[in-house]
């Protein structure tokens, strides 16, 4: 899930990079009708931009569906660790604990 996701990212970002591009050369044809206004050269060093933008976005996805499986794992430790010490007050919980972990879901 976390691989899927950081790549998706990584060319959802690109494509938002090669777009901002399209659109900076289409403004350019069109003014060079007009007013002759331009923007820089589009496509220079597109390699090295495009490389960052699916670089960044592989990572900033693979953080972003990592996180909640991190807190998830923390919040079944320390459900673990308080049936463990109370085993008495909290039988439902350990119930369901042993049920998940015989289940293969812990």
């Amino acid at each position: 899930m976390t691989v899927a996701a950081s790549l998706s990212e990584g060319v959802e970002e690109t494509s938002e990079e090669l777009l901002l591009d399209f659109a900076k050369t289409v403004f350019n044809i069109a003014t060079e009708i007009g007013s002759g206004a331009k923007f820089d050269d589009n496509w220079k060093d597109m390699a090295t931009r495009y490389g960052m933008s699916f670089i960044g976005g592989t990572i900033g996805g693979g953080i972003a569906t990592a996180l909640p499986g991190y807190r998830a794992a923390r919040q079944r430790q320390k459900d673990i660790i308080e049936s463990i010490n109370n085993p008495n007050a909290n039988t439902q919980a350990y119930k369901k604990l042993v049920n998940k972990a015989l289940n293969g879901q812990l």
